[in-house]
């Protein structure tokens, strides 16, 4: 009787124990593109954190590609500025800000492959962009504190594609890092960026659907600020784990690209107060 019993306990002790630990059964899809701020996601992905809870990264070239995936129900979340979500009303309407990740504050970049910047002389200039992205903003900023007066035509593209491009002179690329030092390596110059700008914000955030659980919702975030505290520790080993999604990016690079974003864990009053003002449902954020 004492064998069977202990054979019976053996056994609930078990099935409870892989109650608890077992993934959900259906798999729940983040996006995200090579934006130097996402890479922590890209770091717990590789080091096979999200298994738990089921969670699968798609890895896009731009963020237009996330928007593509996010508008045609691809994907349960998404790492996007707020322009992104703000620009697209079917995301707007079922995505909803989770927690904050960075602030860009140099990274976004407007390049010209010209020797000198100086504008004024030029009719026309070819502008390439992500359209309806954080590009968008970019350019409208640019144009409106530099006073350009030459005529832009815009080329709708991909950053992924824009870094094999030829270009006509003079052509200007809204982008960001880690494309804008790979541009740079490529003869292009910086003439403004998110720190020059005055008149442009821009907050990345992660964004979910109501799919996604309040716990799996934490989830995300520990593992995002987990992979974090391992890029403070060892970079070079945070780098080397994240290296296949930076498109070539060097290490020296890298460093000095998460030197022109400013992280953020957490939002202060002003940053929560400008989300609720742009629309965004702001009552589920973590923390």
């Amino acid at each position: 009787m004492k064998y069977i019993k202990e054979l019976f306990f053996g056994i609930l002790s078990l099935f409870l124990f892989a109650g608890c630990s077992n993934p959900p059964e259906r798999s729940y899809a983040i996006a995200a593109n090579s934006w130097i701020g996402y890479t922590p996601i890209a770091y717990a992905y590789e080091k096979g954190w999200l298994k738990e809870q089921n969670i699968r990264l798609k890895w896009t070239g731009s963020l237009s590609e996330s928007v593509v995936l996010a508008n045609n129900g691809l994907c349960d979340a998404l790492f996007s500025t707020q322009f992104e979500v703000l620009s697209n009303k079917g995301i707007f309407s079922r995505f909803f800000p989770v927690f904050s990740v960075d602030r860009s504050f140099g990274a976004d970049k407007i390049m010209i492959n010209i020797a000198d910047p100086d504008l004024s002389s030029y009719k026309r200039i070819d502008v390439y962009m992500e359209f309806g992205s954080v590009n968008q903003a970019l350019l409208e900023a640019f144009l409106k504190e530099y006073d350009i007066k030459a005529k832009i035509h815009l080329h709708n593209g991909l950053q992924d594609q824009f870094i094999k491009m030829d270009f006509p002179k003079p052509s200007i690329v809204i982008t960001y890092e880690p494309y804008a030092s790979i541009l740079k390596k490529r003869g292009f110059t910086e003439v403004a960026s998110t720190k020059t700008l005055h008149s442009i914000f821009v907050l990345d955030l992660f964004f979910a659907t109501t799919k996604l659980s309040s716990k799996q919702r934490k989830f995300i975030y520990d593992q995002f600020w987990r992979a974090y505290q391992n890029l403070q520790k060892d970079p070079l080993e945070f780098y080397k784990t994240v290296q296949i999604y930076l498109d070539g990016m060097s290490y020296e690079d890298f460093k000095n690209a998460l030197k022109e974003i400013e992280w953020l864990p957490h939002l202060n009053e002003k940053m929560l107060s400008y989300l609720k003002k742009e629309g965004f449902d702001t009552e589920s954020m973590i923390p």
